[in-house]
């Protein structure tokens, strides 16, 4: 529980820290990338920590990856407007509350899947072990698309990017819940993995924009946990009365809402970027 109660506090602090960034979505992409090549270079000790001593191991692990970052922290940046001088931006708690609606959601839909991936390849006949690999292999290529989002960056506004995120991920999940053999379930884990690791830098540029000072990200990333923890109850309760068609409508009512609520809040960050650039101009 503490341990948990630290990496939450941690995450929260990262991502706030990360905020206050010229362009956070880019910072947010590439802190994706690392964060997942660390974690698969890490499994390997963990497991061996873990044979050796046990949960004893793993927290040892942890403590000593703790001491080797710790000395990170020294440059993490002053907040964008207290060093600049100036009053903290939070601004339209409107726009944020519809972005944090929509992180929910989206997050709620894919977990009411992902959770039952293992229960998905059962019923198509594979073991766990080979399910295992796979998902570790989708996971680790879907930092692609994370990678992607770095090189992008804003050069073609938030809301495509975003949106289009968000229905790559729909449409994976569907083609999971509907797989008919391995080769579909690997797409489908593919796909949604490169869907998923791009929208996240969006989520939290999109609430970052609104808060240079990273409270609206920090809340999102709290929310989305939230709505992570919510969506295996919801699953269950589909799945345990109807199977996995209305699985499948719950995921594309979650994210059909959450686009109906990013859209206008993305046009319109995305004309102002515009009118910004045309008066620099």
């Amino acid at each position: 529980m503490v341990a948990g109660l630290g990496a939450g506090l941690a995450g929260a602090a990262a991502t706030a820290a990360a905020s206050g960034a010229p362009d956070p979505e880019r910072l947010f992409a590439v802190a994706s990338v690392v964060g997942g090549v660390a974690g698969s270079f890490a499994v390997l000790p963990l497991g061996s920590a873990i044979a050796a001593a046990g949960a004893d191991g793993m927290f040892l692990f942890m403590v000593v990856a703790t001491a080797v970052v710790a000395p990170l922290l020294r440059g993490l940046p002053a907040p964008a407007s207290a060093a600049a001088g100036a009053a903290p931006r939070i601004r339209r708690a409107g726009a944020a509350s519809l972005v944090l609606a929509g992180f929910f959601l989206f997050a709620l839909g894919q977990n009411a899947v992902w959770a039952f991936t293992e229960r998905i390849a059962k019923d198509l006949g594979i073991d766990v072990e080979t399910m295992a690999m796979i998902l570790a292999v989708t996971n680790l290529l879907g930092l692609a698309g994370a990678g992607g989002a770095a090189l992008l960056g804003l050069r073609v506004g938030r809301r495509v990017p975003l949106l289009g995120s968000v229905a790559v991920t729909m449409v994976a999940t569907a083609f999971l819940v509907e797989a008919r053999g391995i080769g579909g379930f690997v797409a489908a884990n593919l796909f949604w993995a490169l869907g998923f690791f791009f929208a996240m830098p969006y989520f939290l540029g999109t609430l970052a924009t609104l808060d240079d000072r990273g409270r609206w990200a920090a809340i999102g990333t709290g929310l989305a946990s939230v709505g992570a923890a919510l969506g295996p109850a919801a699953a269950g309760l589909v799945l345990a009365e109807q199977g996995y068609g209305p699985l499948l409508g719950l995921v594309l009512a979650c994210g059909g809402v959450a686009v109906a609520l990013l859209a206008p809040v993305l046009t319109r960050l995305d004309k102002e970027s515009a009118l910004l650039a045309a008066g620099e101009a």
